[in-house]
C-alpha cells in the first residue's frame, strides 16, 4: 500500500548522545575510510538533522531514488528533495506544493515507521526510518533505502542491514543498543560497554541474548534486592511486550540513568543510555532550595507544613504527642530601625543557630518569614518537658549578643500548641500555637504560653 511519508525523513528511537555534543556536528568530520565504506553498502543511506537539512549520504542513496546531481549535497532542504519527487508524480495525483507540505509536517514528527514505495522508474524502494535523539530532544533522523524491486529481501539483505545500523551506531557518541524479535542482540556500541560496566565475557557468545545482561545486572543488585531468577524472568517477559518507555534508574555507587526504549515496527527495540547523575544532582540541589530559607538556611513554611504533616501520620499511627513552639521576637524592629537591616539580618542567622542549639537533633526549627519561627517538638511526653525546652529558647535568645562589634539584646515570645490536645490538623494547631504567642507577648513579652 502506498505510504505518505517521505523517504529522506523517517523516524527511529533514542541513542543517547551526549546533550553537550550537537548531533549535526558528529556527521561533519567523516573520515574518507567511513564514506567509503558506506558507498560500498547495497541500501542507501541518508542522516537529516533536526531542521531538515541533508548532513550525510552515501552514493546508493542517489541511485536508488534517482536523484539529480546537484539536488543532493550538504545541507540540501528536506523540502526540496520532496518537491522533486511529488513533481515526477512519486506521491499519486494531487496539487505537489500540497503533497510537499504535508510530508513535511509527517516528517516533523519524527516517528518510526518501515514501508514500500514505487519510484517513478517503476521500481520499489523499502524504507526504514531511524529518529535520533541528544540530551532528551529530537536531533535528527538516519533513514536506509532498499532496493526491492526484484522481490522480498534476502537473509542475507537483512544482515547487511544491520551491518549498516551497526556502523551508524559505531559513530553516534551515547550508549546504544538494538535487539531483534526474538530478543537477541543485533547491534550495540562501545559506550553501551563502558557506561554500564559490562565485563568483556557477556559478550562473547555468537548469540548474545537480553536475558543474559539483565541476569548479570539483578546478580550485581542493579535492581535491588530480590531472587536473581525471578527478578530476570520478570523483566525479560516485560521486554517482551515491546513497548516505548523512559525510567530514570539510579545505579550502585551513586549514578543515574536514563533510559529510553523505542519498538522497531519490524520487531525488537531500540534502547539508549544517558547518563543523567548531574542532572539529577541539579534536581535535588532546586529541590533543596524550593524548601529553604535563604538568608537562615533552616526549613520555610512549605517545608515546616510538609514536616508537621509527618508528624501528625506518625503520633495519629502510634499514639504519640508531639508540641509546636511558635515564635515571634521581642526588639527586632527596634534593631532594624537602629541598625539596618544588614545587621537585622545578621540577628536572625544568630537566631536561627540559637534556636538549633537549644533543641535535640530529632526537632525541627523553621522560618515562617520575618521574625517568626516554629519549632516542631517530636515525642514529647508531658508538659514539664515541653517548658523546660520553651524555657531553655527563650532564655538562649534573651541573653545579650555581639554582632559585627555591637552589643545587641531582644527577647522572644512564645506559644506552645500539643497534638492532640489543642488540635488534631496542621492548621488549628498553627493556630493554637500563634493564639498562645499572642497571650505571652500580653503577659509581659520573654516569656512561653501553653495553648487554652
Amino acid at each position: 500500500m502506498e505510504s505518505k511519508r517521505d523517504d529522506a525523513g523517517e523516524a527511529g528511537r533514542p541513542p543517547g548522545t551526549d546533550p553537550r555534543i550537537d548531533p549535526a556536528s558528529c556527521w561533519e568530520d567523516v573520515s574518507p575510510h567511513f564514506q567509503s565504506l558506506l558507498d560500498l553498502l547495497p541500501q542507501g543511506v541518508s542522516v537529516i538533522d533536526k531542521d531538515l537539512r541533508l548532513v550525510l549520504w552515501n552514493r546508493r542513496f542517489q541511485e536508488i531514488l534517482d536523484f539529480p546531481q546537484g539536488l543532493v549535497h550538504r545541507d540540501a532542504r528536506f523540502e526540496d528533495l520532496i518537491r522533486f519527487n511529488a513533481q515526477r508524480g512519486e506521491y499519486g495525483p494531487g496539487d505537489p506544493e500540497q503533497q510537499v507540505q504535508g510530508q513535511i509536517a509527517l516528517a516533523r514528527q519524527f516517528e518510526p515507521h518501515r514501508f514500500e514505495r514505487r519510484l517513478s522508474t517503476g521500481g520499489t524502494v523499502q524504507i526504514e526510518g531511524i529518529p535520533f535523539r541528544s540530551g532528551g530532544e529530537i536531533a535528527g533522523f538516519v533513514t536506509i533505502y532498499t532496493d526491492v524491486s526484484e522481490g522480498k529481501k534476502t537473509e542475507d539483505q537483512l544482515l547487511r542491514q544491520r551491518d549498516v545500523m551497526k556502523t551508524i551506531i559505531d559513530n553516534f557518541p551515547g550508549a546504544i543498543t538494538l535487539f531483534d524479535a526474538d530478543l537477541k542482540m543485533a547491534a550495540y556500541n562501545e559506550q553501551f560497554k563502558s557506561l554500564l560496566e559490562l565485563p568483556g565475557h557477556l559478550f562473547e557468545k555468537v548469540d548474545i541474548h537480553f536475558e543474559d545482561f539483565i541476569r548479570f545486572n539483578a546478580q550485581r543488585g542493579e535492581y535491588g534486592a530480590g531472587d536473581v531468577e525471578e527478578l530476570t524472568a520478570k523483566i525479560t517477559e516485560r521486554a517482551r511486550n515491546f513497548t516505548a518507555h523512559q525510567i530514570e534508574r539510579p545505579r550502585p555507587g551513586g549514578q543515574w540513568l536514563e533510559v529510553r526504549g523505542t519498538p522497531i515496527p519490524s520487531g525488537g527495540f531500540v534502547t539508549s543510555y544517558i547518563d543523567i547523575t548531574e542532572r539529577k544532582k541539579s534536581e535535588e540541589r532546586i529541590r533543596v532550595l524550593a524548601l529553604q530559607d535563604a538568608l537562615t538556611g533552616l526549613p520555610n513554611r512549605l517545608h515546616l507544613n510538609d514536616q508537621v504533616e509527618l508528624a501528625l501520620e506518625r503520633a495519629a499511627a502510634n499514639e504519640r504527642r508531639f508540641a509546636l513552639l511558635f515564635l515571634d521576637l521581642d526588639g527586632f524592629k527596634k534593631v532594624n530601625d537602629q541598625h539596618g537591616h544588614d545587621i537585622g539580618d545578621v540577628l536572625l542567622v544568630h537566631v536561627a543557630q540559637v534556636l538549633k542549639r537549644s533543641v535535640r537533633e530529632t526537632d525541627v526549627v523553621a522560618r515562617l518569614g520575618g521574625d517568626e519561627f516554629v519549632v516542631l517538638l517530636h515525642d514529647v511526653t508531658d508538659e514539664p518537658m515541653i517548658a523546660a525546652i520553651a524555657s531553655k529558647v527563650v532564655q538562649g535568645i534573651s541573653e545579650t549578643c555581639t554582632l559585627q562589634g555591637l552589643e545587641i539584646r531582644i527577647g522572644a515570645s512564645v506559644g506552645i500548641a500539643i497534638f492532640p490536645d489543642h488540635g488534631t490538623t496542621r492548621e488549628a494547631l498553627l493556630k493554637a500555637a500563634d493564639h498562645a504567642m499572642y497571650a505571652a507577648k500580653s503577659a509581659g513579652k520573654g516569656n512561653y504560653r501553653f495553648s487554652a
